[in-house]
């Protein structure tokens, strides 16, 4: 079991959000990758595509990927 993601969030997520569960259940609960989650920055490509197979917008991809971290480090920083 993961120390970042014991079972029981797992299950409460993925009661949460059915659609984005993953068909392994819990021991394949990477929504991005169907993987425990990714080595390194090279394999940042496969979460772009899980959330493109997953129907989320541009937009949404974009601020998830990272212009959220930017918008509120600029709130914060100034």
């Amino acid at each position: 079991m993961s120390p970042f993601w014991p079972k029981e969030e797992y299950e409460y997520w993925a009661q949460l959000y059915p659609a984005l569960k993953s068909k392994g259940g819990f021991f394949e609960r990477c929504i991005f990758t169907n993987k425990e989650g990714i080595d390194d920055v090279s394999q940042m490509p496969e979460i772009t595509k899980g959330l493109v197979a997953r129907g989320y917008s541009d937009q949404d991809i974009e601020k998830i990927l990272g212009l959220n971290f930017l918008r509120v480090f600029r709130e914060i920083c100034g």
